[in-house]
């Protein structure tokens, strides 16, 4: 038998409003692989803690993988109480992780992802994109390197991409669509059509020569793809009007690599020197 007395405690619990945690992230998706990125933290009110921590989620496999980007101390500003915390990354494919002290690790960065951060445990709002990976024309090749009117004219060359799984390095980019447009100096369409690349990333394109001499443009453009989350790239050939009015072209090819169109529409420029 107990004689032990029954007591009663309370213990009061006080609720509070969390902070706002807004995060901002610049440029806006879509990103490119070795693309630097900056996430922004700003907090209204009295912080939690004294530092941000920044996270990406990857979608890889049909699941998730949460990595820490970096951890950034909170500095007050103007108006008062303002805090902010920014952190600068940089896109690197394979990307190197800790899962654990003593370990590291790499995984292929490309694709969908989120990021998010946290101050103290309180969350802040998430900013989805995807992450594309570069594109290029190189090897392009053109023949004959006099050209007449009427004449079967050769284009070839390579698409390749930055490769996801060793750093700084392009590989092929087989079974995809590469099309093309001849236009005047005035912009109108002479030919157009497509060609698929190889096992290589090699692609082979063929036109008639326009029957009257003059300065023409060559278009090559590679549209992007997002199931393989490709960025489209695309280049652009000039060949240039010679004195000799029985040719069409004895244009010097200096070619210039069209950049990525993720942001402003298709980056490609004129690749050719006019021989008067």
């Amino acid at each position: 038998m107990s004689y032990l007395a029954g007591t009663q405690q309370q213990v009061p619990i006080t609720v509070s409003q969390p902070p706002n945690i807004y995060l901002n992230v610049t440029p806006q998706s879509p990103w490119q692989l070795n693309q630097t990125i900056t996430l922004a933290v700003s907090l209204q009110g009295t912080p939690p803690a004294d530092t941000a921590d920044f996270y990406m989620v990857i979608q890889s496999g049909g699941g998730s993988l949460t990595i820490k980007l970096g951890s950034v101390n909170l500095q007050q500003t103007s108006p008062a109480p303002t805090y902010q915390a920014t952190l600068q990354v940089t896109l690197v494919s394979p990307m190197s992780y800790s899962p654990a002290p003593g370990v590291t690790q790499q995984i292929q960065l490309y694709g969908p992802v989120t990021f998010y951060a946290t101050v103290g445990g309180v969350q802040s709002n998430q900013v989805s994109g995807v992450i594309l990976i570069p594109t290029r024309f190189t090897n392009i090749l053109v023949s004959p390197s006099t050209i007449y009117p009427n004449q079967t004219v050769t284009v070839t060359g390579q698409l390749q991409q930055l490769s996801t799984a060793v750093y700084n390095q392009w590989v092929a980019v087989v079974n995809q669509t590469i099309s093309y447009t001849l236009t005047s100096s005035s912009g109108t369409t002479i030919t157009s059509g497509s060609a698929t690349t190889d096992i290589n990333g090699n692609f082979t394109v063929r036109f008639t020569a326009p029957s009257t001499p003059g300065s023409y443009t060559l278009r090559l453009v590679f549209a992007g793809s997002s199931t393989a989350y490709l960025a489209p790239a695309g280049l652009e050939i000039g060949f240039g009007e010679t004195s000799a009015p029985a040719k069409l072209s004895t244009a010097e090819l200096a070619i210039i690599v069209g950049g990525l169109a993720a942001l402003g529409g298709l980056a490609a420029y004129e690749a050719s020197k006019r021989k008067k």
